[in-house]
């Protein structure tokens, strides 16, 4: 699969701008044109859309630094969502593919230059629980709640060694507006930085957050 480039570039703290591009494929390889492309910065309201070319890219400029949540959907496909952190001088790699139908399940290949050397530690979901200092509650979504869907959204999230959420990726979900709903919420949780050797690390772990209709 082709490698593609998710570049940030910073000018200034009051003038920072970033390049947000990428390619969009299907789960044969195949490059997924005319897909809808959303960028927004969910605590400044900004928002910017784009769809893929016909080679799958697509580039969304002048993003200035914060954090954003990234949605990829065309019909037929599962909707991809991520969170992610844009920071001066960063440069990523975004490599996606979308699942067939209404799977919800989505992979993608990041790299960013200021953790090219960073091993991330794999904790179980229970451990990372335990360190939680804040835990804000999702809203269950009024137009979920109308259809009465439910369910289980399955969030895998990098978390800084300050205890941030740095990245998030939605592995399955029974909907879109849960998805939504499972990033907003879990993107403003902190926890406890994670000792390795006596030492702060990166983590990667798994988040489970339920949706249940009360009969």
């Amino acid at each position: 699969m082709r490698n593609t480039i998710l570049s940030a570039l910073f000018t200034s703290m009051s003038l920072s701008a970033a390049t947000v591009s990428g390619s969009v494929d299907g789960p044969g390889g195949e490059a997924i044109s005319n897909a809808k492309v959303l960028v927004y910065n969910p605590d400044t309201g900004s928002k910017q859309e784009v769809t893929t070319n016909s080679d799958g890219t697509f580039s969304v400029a002048g993003a200035a630094a914060g954090q954003y949540i990234l949605k990829v959907e065309k019909p037929g496909f599962s909707s991809i969502y991520r969170m992610f952190d844009v920071k001066a001088e960063s440069n990523m790699n975004r490599q996606m593919t979308m699942g067939i139908d209404e799977t919800q399940q989505a992979s993608d290949t990041v790299t960013d230059s200021d953790k090219a050397d960073v091993k991330l530690v794999r904790v179980e979901g229970i451990v990372a629980q335990s360190n939680l200092t804040i835990k804000v509650q999702p809203v269950y979504p009024a137009a979920a709640k109308s259809a009465r869907v439910q369910g289980t959204v399955e969030l895998e999230i990098t978390v800084t060694k300050d205890g941030i959420p740095a990245e998030l990726r939605v592995v399955r979900s029974p909907s879109d507006d849960l998805s939504e709903s499972a990033l907003e919420a879990v993107r403003q949780w902190r926890y406890r930085p994670t000792l390795l050797n006596g030492s702060p690390v990166e983590i990667i772990s798994t988040v489970i957050v339920n949706y249940t209709l009360l009969h």
